[in-house]
């Protein structure tokens, strides 16, 4: 197995996120790299990557599919819920949160969507939907889906 370094640049507004990727190269010299638009949720699967975040001037790892939603502060900051209930809060400087949201999309994220001007709810943490509102599952936290994203929320979502 040949040891080989790739080195990816990203976009500037991507700069408080560090992708590690682990790719294996065999006794074949050549190596084949797909990148693809498909957007589902399992895209990126957590343990072949690892994210860091920007905290109390350090880079914290975390893994974005362990937070069941993202919430918008009024100064600038996005908290970062955990599904459980017993880790950390991460805390985030984003310009906006539609910024945030397609820095997550660029770096190959998709399930999170965004249901209100102050949301972001992982798709994988949805437990019911009910009033205009969504429900999380461990978490048993309530929230609202706003006018303006519901149409485009409602397409995404199956109902038999």
């Amino acid at each position: 197995m040949a040891n080989k370094t790739i080195v990816i640049s990203l976009p500037a507004r991507l700069s408080d996120y560090v992708i590690v990727k682990n790719i294996r190269l065999d006794d074949d010299p050549s190596m084949h790299i797909e990148i693809s638009d498909n957007k589902s949720c399992t895209d990126v699967p957590s343990d072949d990557c690892l994210f860091f975040c920007n905290q109390h001037k350090q880079k914290i790892a975390f893994n974005p599919f362990e937070y069941a939603y993202i919430e918008s502060t009024s100064n600038h900051y996005s908290q970062w819920h955990p599904i459980n209930p017993n880790e950390p809060i991460l805390s985030k400087y984003t310009r906006s949160l539609g910024e945030l949201h397609s820095e997550l999309q660029a770096a190959g994220i998709y399930c999170f969507w965004r249901v209100h001007d102050s949301y972001l709810v992982n798709c994988r943490c949805i437990k019911s939907l009910g009033n205009d509102r969504v429900l999380l599952k461990e978490l048993q936290k309530s929230i609202p889906i706003g006018k303006e994203y519901k149409d485009e929320f409602y397409r995404r979502v199956v109902i038999f």
